[in-house]
């Protein structure tokens, strides 16, 4: 029987009163960052977080089809923005693994498109670690290596997993701990190459065919040790290149072996600079090579090569330099950095202070095109631009001493001085808004810093044409001001905060609001808004409200900035919203762009430049499918996908009785009388902006499904047990292939108990469980572990000089444990065949001996260890005869042991024994 689907959407939205909130993301800009990870995935090269060239650890996702031309799929993904974390392609999807985002992680994320991710549990059961490795092998992932810091520990664990989320420990490698190594399939071996610890790095190259037994090659003396290196396989051959040696200089030789083996030296040096932080990949039959950085100094290019000793640039991601005092424009389907300040040093934010010159666009706040050098209007900061009748302008500010200049362009690229002198007053940190067809300049200064006479401006002037200029106003209501900002909201024009012109008095920092239907007459809204005083900040006008965020309060509070984020709907009354998650900052630009709210660069101790975007909350979406049929006795499962702003909540309505609704997923198990098609059933997704149904029908159908999970591990010498469940009418029978010998089959159970001898994986099991409708099978195998010691037996801990002391240890554990000791004294021995402690103390060895530890170990931890100290107290003397009677030991009742014995487990990372 086939479901018949019916789907209805329904949707609901909330009032326009919600529209206020959303969340931020940083959309870019993208340039190779360093310290990212690379893989390929869907017939592209991925470059997925690292740290950009502010210092951010950033989240961003990028790809590309031909490693020319980048694309960003998420310029911030839900994860933790990190660096040197672990990615890979497994199963569709695209993986991330751990990190360091200034701590330690163990999250794991997946995605199908690089652009919805999702996250799995919240936290593996491996350590939290950075510059680990994963690697596809043998169908399933494998981690390896890492450390929890940069003094360690550093790892050599072991980790499989057949579907990125569950994890099984494999025996730790026989190789150093170690991080920043690399990792890669080849040959049908997982290979380990190079990495470092606190001290070393390394140059050692390890093969295994299957994670657990592992061969050293010995032909790599003339690797150099390094870390941080790539390793990329082609069908043929292994290539290795670049990285950063013990020293600390950033290498560029490429070496090639044709069996992981032996190394040929290839090249000593490339034309790609030293880098690291770098990363790279055989891709579309090349060798590449992305972003890093040499000592500070960021690589934002890619490279590639046919041969490891041909290399070519493929791209060159660029970006406007960090800065701030520029500006911000919508223009022609594009965004535009115009101007501003940046800071000249080879390293970001080193340097010198330097007007801008340059003009950049980009189509999403990511990509960045340079698309004039040198601009006609010169150096040029703490000026003002506009989108007004079909041109960008820009106006004003600094440019060889204070300017009134105006310019235009159609294009971006080209431009014309309308006016080389406005009739208004040169001027800096003044604000510009179009309202109602004509471009309007409000307030600002002639000087900075300095107050003397009509320096700071409350005028307001209008154009038409950005040519002819009319005073509306020589004196605003509001007070002469600049660092102010303003917006159109409401059909009126707002002027709120800034710094104001005391009169000999001082400065006094602003957060009244003023408003105008003409430009010519004001109303104060406000004299002092919820937010607190500023200046340097951004107004804007979106969603229904105004918009009031950043800035700073100039050295009230020590002039840091902030990243507060406020709204209101009447200039009068402000709401705070939680802070921006982009750093404190002021002199930064905003504006309106494709239906978000677009902030870029800005600076606090030094300069930003980063995009970030606002999304406003958005209605749900249900963007999954449910699943159309179940046998009976089979466990139904659709796991709900909803987007929308905030998140949407699920329920559900005309449920079967046999099916319920859990957090986001429908279950539930039918039974012989659910066959046939349920009613209607609507899942809702419900948010603060609205609601949308789904509705389907499902079928239940005969036949048998196994819905039960082997357990996966067992212990030797302990009893595994595993029921099988299935549904299907009638109740199916079972039978099994590709038992091991110590496993059978009793009715509907697999049970056995394996020995010693049968530690490691089962080869594949097959369980078939079979009606008259049909079948339904399961494979999986089984991981035979061993038992982990413990030592039972207490040590004797006292004896007398010229005595013979005897103590046996006795350890339990499959495979029998291995014994070793420290700290024995001189005149004790240790037999680890027998576990025997013998030996007899002198007169000089009285006292307290030093401290005993045993250690017992058969690679399945944790160890189990033993600590002890053996008193040797003086030579036992017989008393005299008499009444008293009897002998007596001297010093008999004085004597106790005072040392505490520690019988403890240690908590070894697990081993296993190859």
């Amino acid at each position: 029987m086939k479901s018949v689907m019916v789907f209805t959407i329904i949707t609901v939205l909330g009032a326009a009163a919600y529209a206020q909130s959303g969340s931020w993301n940083r959309t870019g800009p993208y340039v190779h960052p360093t310290e990212h990870a690379t893989t390929l995935f869907d017939s592209k090269l991925w470059v997925l977080g690292g740290v950009q060239e502010d210092g951010f650890k950033g989240s961003s996702v990028a790809y590309s089809s031909d490693g020319a031309t980048w694309s960003i799929a998420n310029g911030a993904a839900p994860w933790a923005g990190r660096k040197d974390h672990a990615v890979v392609a497994f199963q569709s999807r695209l993986w991330v693994f751990g990190g360091d985002n200034g701590l330690r992680l163990r999250d794991i994320w997946s995605s199908p498109d690089g652009i919805t991710w999702t996250q799995h549990g919240t936290g593996a059961p491996w350590n939290i670690r950075s510059g680990h490795s994963v690697v596809e092998h043998g169908g399933e992932l494998w981690l390896m290596g890492g450390s929890a810091g940069s003094a360690g520990p550093f790892r050599n664990d072991i980790w499989s997993s057949p579907d990125g989320v569950n994890w099984t420990q494999r025996p730790d490698a026989p190789w150093a701990g170690r991080t920043e190594h690399q990792c890669v399939s080849f040959n049908g071996r997982v290979w380990v190459i190079g990495g470092r610890d606190a001290t070393h790095s390394m140059n050692d190259v390890w093969s295994s065919p299957d994670g657990i037994n592992w061969v050293q090659s010995s032909n790599t003396a003339g690797l150099t040790p390094r870390s941080g290196h790539i390793v990329a396989g082609s069908a043929t051959q292994l290539w290795l290149y670049g990285g950063v040696d013990e020293s600390g200089q950033n290498l560029t030789d490429v070496w090639t072996s044709p069996d992981g083996a032996v190394w040929t030296l290839v090249q000593t040096t490339t034309t790609w600079s030293p880098r690291a932080g770098q990363s790279g990949a055989f891709f579309n039959g090349k060798l590449w090579i992305v972003g890093g950085d040499d000592n500070g100094i960021p690589n934002r290019d890619a490279w590639t090569s046919s041969d490891g000793t041909g290399w070519s640039l493929a791209s060159q991601s660029a970006s406007w330099s960090a800065r701030w005092d520029h500006t911000l424009e919508s223009f022609n389907g594009r965004l535009w950095v115009v101007g501003g300040t940046y800071m000249d040093g080879l390293m970001p934010g080193t340097g010198t202070a330097v007007s801008a010159q340059d003009i950049w666009s980009s189509p999403d706040g990511g990509i960045w095109t340079r698309e004039v050098a040198v601009a006609p209007w010169g150096k040029r900061t703490k000026h003002q631009s506009a989108v007004f009748n079909n041109r960008m302008w820009i106006l004003g500010g600094v440019s060889n001493g204070i300017a009134n200049d105006v310019w235009s362009t159609v294009d971006g690229v080209n431009w014309v001085q309308e006016t080389a002198a406005a009739p208004w007053p040169p001027r800096m940190y003044f604000d510009v808004v179009v309202f109602n067809n004509r471009m309007w300049v409000l307030g600002g200064s002639r000087a900075n810093y300095l107050v003397q006479g009509d320096e700071f401006k409350n005028d307001v002037w209008s154009t038409a044409d950005g040519v002819n200029w009319v005073q509306e106003t020589a004196s605003a209501a509001w007070a002469p001001r600049y660092k102010h900002s303003a917006t159109v909201f409401n059909n009126k024009i707002w002027v709120m905060g800034g710094w104001q012109d005391s009169l000999g008095t001082g400065n006094v920092l602003l957060n009244d609001v003023w408003s105008s239907t003409d430009g010519i007459n004001w109303t104060m809204e406000t004299a002092a808004a919820a937010w607190p005083v500023r200046c340097k900040h951004s107004s804007i006008s979106h969603g229904g409200h105004m918009w009031v965020f950043g800035g700073d309060d100039h050295f009230i509070n020590s002039a840091r900035p902030t990243s507060d984020v406020w709204t209101s709907t009447d200039g009068t009354n402000w709401t705070q919203q939680p802070d921006a998650p982009w750093p404190a900052r002021r002199s930064h630009a905003s504006v309106i762009f494709n239906n978000r709210l677009m902030v870029a660069g800005g600076s606090d101790l030094g300069p930003y430049g980063d995009v970030w975007a606002l999304d406003l909350d958005t209605p749900p979406v249900i963007t999954s499918t449910p699943q159309p049929a179940v046998s009976v006795g089979s466990l139904y499962r659709y796991a709900v996908h909803a987007s929308g702003a905030p998140s949407p909540v699920i329920s559900a309505a005309g449920l079967p009785s046999w099916m319920s609704l859990t957090g986001r997923t429908l279950h539930g198990t039918p039974t012989l009388a659910d066959v046939g098609t349920t009613g209607t059933i609507t899942i809702t997704a419900t948010n603060t902006y609205g609601t949308v149904d789904q509705q389907f029908q499902v079928s239940v159908m005969l036949g048998p499904v196994i819905t039960s999970t082997a357990p996966l591990t067992a212990r030797a010498n302990n009893a595994y047990t595993y029921q099988i469940v299935a549904g299907g009418t009638p109740a199916p029978t079972y039978s099994v292939t590709g038992l091991p010998g110590w496993l059978s089959l009793n009715g509907d159970t697999l049970m056995g108990v394996p020995s010693a001898a049968d530690i490691g994986w089962t080869g594949v099991i097959i369980v078939i469980a079979t009606n008259s409708s049909g079948t339904d099978s399961q494979s999986f195998q089984i991981d035979v572990q061993g038992v982990p010691p413990q030592i039972t037996s207490t040590p004797v801990y006292s004896i007398n000089e010229g005595r013979s002391y005897l103590y046996t240890i006795t350890a339990t554990g499959t495979p029998a444990p291995v014994l070793a000791v420290t700290g024995l004294p001189s005149w004790l021995g240790f037999d680890p065949a027998t576990g025997a402690f013998s030996g007899t103390p002198a007169h000089t060895d009285i006292g307290l001996s030093s401290v005993i530890t045993v250690t017992a170990s058969n690679g399945w931890g944790p160890d189990a260890v033993q600590v002890f100290t053996i008193n040797v107290e003086p030579e036992l003397k017989d008393g005299g005869g008499g009444s008293g009677g009897g002998g007596c030991v001297a010093g008999q009742g004085g004597l106790v042991p005072v040392l505490l014995v520690l019988l403890a487990l240690v908590a070894h990372r697990r081993r296993r024994r190859a």
